[in-house]
This record gives C-alpha cells, structure tokens and sequence, in this order.
C-alpha cells in the first residue's frame, strides 16, 4: 500500500507547491505532475498486480502475435474479447510481445484521458485527482484492462457531449464499444442532454431509485436476452456477479455519489439555470444606430448542469445496483467522471462558509478512510492491486 499512501500524500505536495486552483499554469501543471506519477505506477507494475491483467491478458497477449488478422477473437477459449481489442492487441505485438510493453500503452490509453479531463473541465482539479485515486478508479483501472480502456475512449469525446456535437460523441462511444461492450450505456447520455432537470423529474428519479430493488431481476434478465449481450454476459447469470453485495465497499461507492446528487439538487438547482436561459433567450443592444437581437446559448467549454446533475444520478444508480446484482456497477466508471465536475461546483454554490468546509472536509476524509480500508483489508482480494509489485522484482 506504500506506493498508493504515496500518490496520495504527492497529491497535497503538489497542491502546495503548484496552487493549482489559483493559475491555469499551475493547473497544467499539478495535473501533469500528478497523472504523470499515476501513469507511472501504472506502468512500471508487475503483470502479477491486477487480477484481470494476471489471468487472462499477460497470459494471451504475446499469443497475437501468432493468430491471423481473420481469427483474432480465437485467442480466448470464450472468444468474447471485443474485436476492436484483439485488434489493438495485434497490432502492438508487431512492436513487441513483452508483456510489459502492453501495460505501458494501455496504462496511457487509461490514464491519461482522465487526466486531460480533470484540467479541462474540472473546477477543483485537486479534488478530481484525490477522488480518481481514493475512490479507487485507481486500483479497478489496473485490473479491468478492457473495460477501463473503454471508459477512457468515452471521457475523450465526453468534450463532443458538451459541445452538443452528439454525431461525434456517439462515434466515439462506437469506438469505444469495440473495446468493452459495456461502452453502450454511454449513449444514454446523448438522451438525457435532451432534457433538463426540474424538480418534479428529480423527485421522480428518487422514486425510480427506490423501485430497483423490486425490478432489478426482470431488468437484467430482460437484457440478457439480446443476443449481443448475452455473448459476452450469460456468465453473470449465476455465480459471484450474479448477486448483489452489501459491505463496506459496496456502500460507500453508493452514498458518495448519492451524496453529491444530493447536493447538486439543494445547491445548484440545474432548473435555475434553465430558467434563466430561458427567461433571457434573446439580448438586445444598439450599435451604431440599430438594434442587433442575439440569442443567448451555452458557450462551449460548459457543461451544464442537469447533464451533471443526470450523471452523477447514473453513477449512483448503478452502484445502488451492486447491492443486487454485483455486475451492473462496473457500467458507473462511464459517469463517475461526472462525479469529480459536481461536487466541486455544488461546493462552491454553498454560501455558509462553515457548512462548505464542513462539506469539503466530510468528502475528503470519507474517501480518505475508505481508500485506506479497501487498501488494507481487500485491496487483494477485490482488485489484486496490493501488495504492489515493479516489474523488475
């Protein structure tokens, strides 16, 4: 656990020395210095570290290099690996079959898009790198290769979302299903841009919340009866990820985003913001004796907040899920990332000094002592993370 304490303590070190939220250069910065450091560990660890990496893809991966371009899936005995992997399996062993060398170049596919995200978008770009480290995004993106190059293939065009460029992200997202067929949740989000939160919606979203432990089987079986998913998730019908989990871990990756959804309700009110577009659609000005009429509209680069606000209820949904079927909470890595843009921009709605430190510092310590239980009791056994391990030893 030694090297992960590290990472964090390096993540107050470098707040120090950079004051990342005072300056955009040293915003770039911190998140250079940080991600960089986060890549690094990624990188230089044994393909023992990572349950996933250990048993099934520093096994297969110099196995590429040997199966034709017409049968790459044949690799695994299942054959479920999405082609788009196989792909980007193949083609790294015309440059090496070192199992080492596969871990540095997904390690950057993982990373660092996360990284790009937090300093584009990221009001407290402090608390975005403390949450991806401490909410363990860090140890499930060491053991979920697939699935994790997947989510970051998504946060890359999470830019187009914004942009209202939706042809663009859903291309990507495309992309990105070619790696993790999970990637198809991200689409939802192409959705529910669409439409803004008021307070009647979030009402309902909170009863549709407590009707999943009613519904969550009919659901899921339901799903798993579409063939391109049952391909590569009949397995889950039984077995450890075909029930749920109630546990420390399970609980507290529930409340922290149910939390912040919390908060975005009682502090941002995305309808506010709303309302105000609406009310003031058109500004008026006199230039040079006329009259110009200008349509307001969000500016690129913003996010607004009932997608926000519809992200981080995703995220918490699906982790609300783990407690019945273990599975579907691995689809909230695609909305977490929403997660690090909330909280810190609820935060700073919070006009009581007192209650914002409060807030603040409850977040903090809350990730704080469940990293370092998840670390210490189950980092093994749940992800394969600790001890961690350089390659060379």
């Amino acid at each position: 656990m030694l090297i992960y304490i590290i990472l964090l303590l390096l993540t107050f070190f470098a707040n120090a020395v950079f004051k990342p939220n005072r300056s955009r250069k040293g915003k770039k910065y911190f998140v250079v210095f940080m991600f960089g450091a986060i890549y690094l560990v990624n990188a230089l660890r044994s393909p023992a570290i990572g349950i996933d990496l250990n048993k099934y893809y520093a096994p297969h991966y110099a196995q590429f290099a040997q199966i034709p371009w017409d049968n790459l899936q044949s690799v695994t005995i299942s054959g479920d690996w999405e082609l788009g992997f196989c792909a980007f399996c193949k083609l790294l062993t015309y440059i090496s079959t070192d199992i080492q060398f596969f871990i540095a170049v997904s390690s950057a596919i993982i990373v660092l898009p996360y990284g790009y995200f937090i300093y584009k978008n990221c009001e407290d770009v402090v608390f975005g790198t403390f949450f991806y480290i401490a909410y363990n995004l860090l140890f499930s993106n060491m053991n979920t290769i697939r699935q994790a190059m997947a989510v970051s293939i998504v946060i890359m065009g999470l830019a187009f979302l914004r942009d209202k460029r939706y042809l663009r992200y859903i291309a990507v997202v495309l992309v990105a299903v070619l790696f993790h067929k999970s990637a198809l949740i991200a689409l939802v989000l192409v959705f529910l841009d669409a439409i803004k939160l008021t307070p009647k919606r979030l009402a309902l979203l909170l009863i549709v919340l407590a009707l999943i432990p009613a519904t969550y089987s009919v659901l899921f079986n339901y799903l798993l009866q579409i063939p391109y998913l049952s391909e590569s998730y009949d397995i889950y019908k039984s077995g450890m990820h075909a029930i749920g989990y109630l546990n420390w871990n399970s609980l507290v990756q529930f409340i922290v985003p149910f939390v912040v959804f919390i908060l975005v309700w009682v502090y941002v009110k995305p309808w506010k913001t709303f309302d105000d577009s609406i009310q003031n659609k058109r500004r008026i000005s006199f230039t040079g004796g006329k009259i110009i009429i200008k349509r307001n509209r969000i500016e690129k680069g913003e996010w607004t907040d009932s997608i926000l606000g519809f992200g981080v209820y995703l995220a918490a949904v699906c982790r609300f899920f783990v407690f019945f079927v273990f599975v579907v909470g691995r689809l909230s890595q695609f909305f977490v990332p929403f997660t690090m843009l909330a909280f810190p921009k609820a935060l700073n709605k919070i006009e009581d000094s007192s209650t914002r430190k409060i807030v603040r510092y409850g977040m903090y310590c809350v990730l704080l002592v469940y990293f370092l239980y998840i670390g210490f009791t189950s980092g093994d056994i749940l992800y394969g993370t600790v001890p961690y391990a350089f390659f060379w030893k």
